[in-house]
């Protein structure tokens, strides 16, 4: 009777066999880099911020600094290229006081998406963290030149 034999690997078998797990670990190192970096470079992303009431002319995102700068993510959805030709803005504080102020922006038309410094609100006072609305009004043309206005709110905290 002949001795069984064990089977030896060699180092070229365990690397076939070890390669497709060293291939799904770097694609997950990937994946988690990516979503890392694109986080980290989502400027505006405040998971508190709301827009309220924007359909033509939408708002993913926005932010308003203490210092009274407020920055918004315009979005076209109407269809067709538009031209902004300004955005009316007016900061409710949460004693009720209004700042009103009207900003002249000049948006490619092209650009599906910009995000935009609208501009200060002057002697604002707002403090991190504290709860703020914006209603905001946004000016546009068509391609024919018709004029539209699109009306919403911003409700969010600032940063």
């Amino acid at each position: 009777m002949k001795p069984i034999m064990k089977p030896t690997l060699r180092k070229k078998d365990i690397i076939a066999s070890a390669l497709p797990y060293v291939w799904v670990a770097l694609l997950i190192v990937f994946v988690a880099g990516a979503l890392l970096i694109f986080l980290a470079f989502n400027t505006l992303h405040n998971p508190n911020n709301q827009a309220l009431g924007f359909t033509q002319v939408k708002v993913p995102d926005f932010k308003l600094l203490s210092d009274g700068t407020l920055y918004v993510k315009l979005e076209n959805g109407f269809g067709a290229p538009i031209k902004v030709g300004y955005i009316n803005a007016t900061l409710v504080s949460k004693s009720g006081n209004k700042i009103g102020k009207s900003f002249v922006i000049a948006l490619d038309s092209e650009k599906p998406s910009e995000e935009v410094k609208v501009g200060v609100f002057p002697s604002s006072n707002l403090t991190a963290g504290e709860q703020f609305s914006v209603e905001l009004t946004v000016a546009y043309k068509d391609k024919y030149d018709i004029n539209y206005a699109q009306y919403g709110t911003l409700v969010g905290t600032v940063n």
